[in-house]
């Protein structure tokens, strides 16, 4: 029962649904009818609930948009709900308003404290009731609109960059073995050419092998998988200053090309580390790798200095650019799998991963990553390690990150001396509160519109009266910016009559605290709306991990076949070409990478495609076709023709038969006719030659549905065979990917044909032959499937 924010016209009006929770009947029921017949902006759909029992039963069913309820009830009071509702990510985001007669300053407190977002005694005025949830309903409809805007935003720029990193380099290998190819079958020899070509296969190659075993080093990372392969080659490294020269020269060249020199500032006598020297040389190279990528090739000659210092408990290793840096804001994000920094305008390579890893491998060490940046002028990494002791042997006291991630504050008020009480309030709370404060201030709304587009604010407390920009006009810029609204907003005034208080959440502030206030209250007001944005967060950061983890588990070794393949056979190619005595030694040569390159095609375009369908993102517009009749039998009989060409003459591997030319409603014909292409394909290459065809395929209509049957003959098949084939259809997802002759391609099938309403199954109590069945709706039905 999720609302309809968007109206198609001005006269329909967006949906929400409402959870009232009271125990009195009379009440309930007044509420109830006040929301539906009063309520003018929404069309308000109410849920009904005794007590917060009652409330969670009728929540297993329904999701509403808000939760009015009382506090005192019995079995389960409304603190007790509130509780129990924010225990659960799916409803995290629902937010709570108490109605209750308990109007004592004591219980207003706690219910402030407690993260409701509207704490309304009784009696009340129906009118200020209803203007209060409306304007609750429109913050939070818009802030959840923005939310899912942002996911998808990510979800899509995460999609973008898999595709353009795993494309991109097989476009190498691709064109340049068909250049190749080419030339060779017009039999041009030229020796410089062919070695040309072969760079460029090997250049592909390289960049999609890197970015396989990055991603599987993600995964490794993650699980643990890769914790005692690394550190059981650890041992103390008291040369750290010349691991970090001996990275800087690799480089040196690269950078060279882009008009960047090295500096070194590295002490003579560092103290040791205890760590993996081929790990450690790894986590540099990926910071000054990055330190050269975020350089413009266009800029003014540079340098990039690589510094080694040192404190009472660590070795700092320091990688300093000049180049385009990041604001603020971004600096959390940069460690974040599938994240790059303006990617659409820089345009730079890269999955992503490589500050990913870096960031793990350094925890995996005891230590953490510091980062400093500003846009125009550079950043610095550097990579903090804990100092071993030899007399102990061992780690002088292990380094964490720095304590739970900062919150930035803004403070907008005029006058001087408020701002400063109110910075040297937050300040001083640092050691008792949960949160370590870095307090931003603006004299009116003005200033605070241009501190919030420098700054990442988790938190604004403002003031009303503000000369050129007052506090009511700031929170309306605010709530109109994207990336703004979801920032908790407290006013903080000295216009405590009810006309202003009613006015200022009728804008949508979260809370609204008088002055004079109390000080222990006010940091408890705002501890509890961050503990409310925080969480929220940290769900939303935990569905997109989960998408990330989602994605990578479609990855594994399996590719790591096909890549060797193309690279060994072509490095060994582009060693003998000047010794190849004729043209048909290196066709012949040729025959591998073939192979392994169109073992990678598969691969790339399975895995591609898999990760659009996994995370239910569409396929493009302009690759659609909605509901078009697609004939079967036409489509069956082009992949059956197609194949059968390929075989020797006359011994066609495919026999189809078609009982009725059978039409179904394909969302994209394209789409079905690659799972049917590959399935096919998939029991084709596993044929052996004999004298009659090894695949029967039978098309018929039965009861709506399109059945295909695809009968393949036991005989072709070792018993090995038959088991993985079996297993394909018993094991889930990730157990058939684990079969790296076919089993991503089954996956994919599947997926396309549920996509168009459709199911497979197996039969084998055939005596002869395993059956592959597949059930397609037609017609009608297939609109509703």
């Amino acid at each position: 029962m999720a609302p309809n924010t968007a109206a198609t016209n001005d006269d329909v009006l967006p949906q929400a649904t409402v959870l009232l929770v009271e125990d009195d009947p009379s009440l309930l029921d007044g509420f109830a009818e006040l929301l539906e017949m009063e309520a003018s902006r929404y069309d308000i759909t109410i849920l009904k609930a005794a007590n917060g029992q009652d409330a969670l039963r009728v929540m297993a069913e329904y999701t509403p948009d808000l939760i009015v309820t009382d506090v005192n009830m019995p079995e389960m009071n409304g603190y007790a709900l509130l509780e129990a509702v924010r225990q659960q990510p799916q409803w995290v985001h629902i937010p709570f308003t108490f109605l209750t007669a308990r109007t004592t300053a004591e219980d207003v407190a706690r219910g402030r404290l407690s993260g409701v977002e509207l704490y309304i005694t009784k009696p009340f005025n129906p009118a200020d009731l209803l203007t209060l949830i409306e304007a609750q309903l429109d913050l939070t409809l818009r802030r959840r609109t923005q939310r899912q805007h942002s996911a998808e935003t990510k979800r899509r720029h995460m999609l973008h960059t898999l595709q353009h990193e795993f494309r991109t380099p097989l476009n190498f290998v691709t064109a340049y073995f068909e250049i190749l190819n080419d030339s060779l079958a017009n039999e041009e020899e030229d020796p410089e050419l062919i070695v040309e070509y072969l760079k460029g296969i090997q250049v592909g190659v390289s960049r999609l092998m890197q970015l396989v075993r990055d991603l599987i080093l993600v995964i490794d990372l993650a699980s643990g998988k890769a914790r005692q392969p690394i550190l059981q080659h650890a041992r103390p490294i008291d040369d750290v200053g010349n691991l970090v020269r001996q990275v800087g020269r690799e480089y040196e060249a690269q950078a060279a090309t882009r008009s960047i020199e090295f500096i070194y500032a590295i002490d003579d006598k560092l103290p040791p580390i205890w760590g993996n020297p081929a790990t450690l040389a790894d986590i540099f190279s990926r910071l000054v790798d990055n330190a050269i990528k975020f350089t413009p090739r266009d800029s003014q000659p540079g340098s990039i200095m690589l510094e080694a210092t040192s404190t009472d408990t660590t070795v700092r290793v320091a990688v300093t650019d000049h180049g385009i840096g990041v604001p603020t804001a971004a600096i959390p994000k940069l460690f974040d799998l599938f994240y790059q920094h303006d990617r659409p305008q820089l345009e730079q390579q890269g999955s992503g991963a490589g500050l990913t890893i870096a960031r793990d491998l350094i925890a995996l060490h005891g230590g953490h990553i510091e980062v400093e940046s500003q846009p125009g002028y550079g950043s610095t990494f550097t990579a903090c390690l804990p100092i071993y002791d030899p007399q102990v042997n061992q780690i002088k006291g292990k380094v964490t990150p720095q304590a739970p991630a900062q919150v930035n504050l803004l403070i907008v008020e005029d006058e001087q001396l408020l701002r400063d009480g109110l910075r040297d309030l937050l300040e001083a709370a640092a050691g008792e509160s949960r949160y370590r404060y870095q307090v931003f201030s603006a004299e009116n709304g003005i200033a605070g519109l241009q501190t919030l587009a420098e700054h990442a604010i988790d938190l604004i407390l403002c003031d009303i009266v503000m000369p050129e920009m007052d506090g009511y006009t700031f929170l309306q810029q605010v709530q109109l910016h994207a990336d703004w609204i979801t920032i908790p907003f407290i006013f903080l005034t000295a216009r405590n009559d009810e006309h202003h208080i009613k006015r200022g959440r009728q804008l949508g502030v979260d809370e609204y605290v008088t002055k004079p206030y109390d000080a222990d209250e006010l940091l408890g007001v705002i501890e509890a709306r961050l503990d409310r944005h925080f969480a929220i967060e940290h769900v939303e950061a935990t569905d997109f991990q989960q998408l990330r983890q989602s994605i990578l588990d479609l990855l594994g070794p399996r590719f790591i076949d096909p890549l060797n393949i193309v690279s060994n056979h072509s490095q060994s190619i582009l060693h003998s070409v000047e010794s190849a005595e004729n043209v048909t030694d290196l066709k012949a040569s040729l025959v591998a990478i073939d192979n392994g390159s169109t073992q990678l095609v598969e691969m790339v375009t399975d895995f591609t495609l898999l990760v659009e369908l996994k995370t239910r993102t569409k396929p493009d517009d302009t690759d659609r076709q909605t509901n078009l009749s697609t004939s079967v039998s036409a489509l069956l009989g082009d992949i059956c023709d197609r194949i059968n060409r390929t075989a020797p003459p006359n011994q066609p591997i495919i026999q189809l038969t078609a009982n009725a030319d059978t039409s179904v409603l394909a969302s994209n014909s394209q789409l079905l006719e690659l799972a049917l292409r590959r399935l096919i394909t998939i029991f084709s290459r596993l044929c052996r030659p004999t004298l009659t065809p090894c695949l029967q395929i039978h098309v018929y209509g039965l009861e709506n549905h399109a059945i295909i049957e695809l009968h393949v003959f036991h005989h072709i098949f070792s018993e090995q065979d038959i088991d993985q084939i079996q297993a394909l259809f018993t094991r889930k997802d990730l157990a058939i990917l684990q079969n790296t002759l076919f089993g991503s391609a089954f996956v994919l099938i599947n997926e396309l044909i549920v996509l168009h309403g459709g199911k497979m199954s197996i039969d084998t109590t055939a005596e002869d032959s395993i059956i592959i069945r597949i059930q397609l709706p037609i017609g009608e039905f297939a609109a509703t499937a």
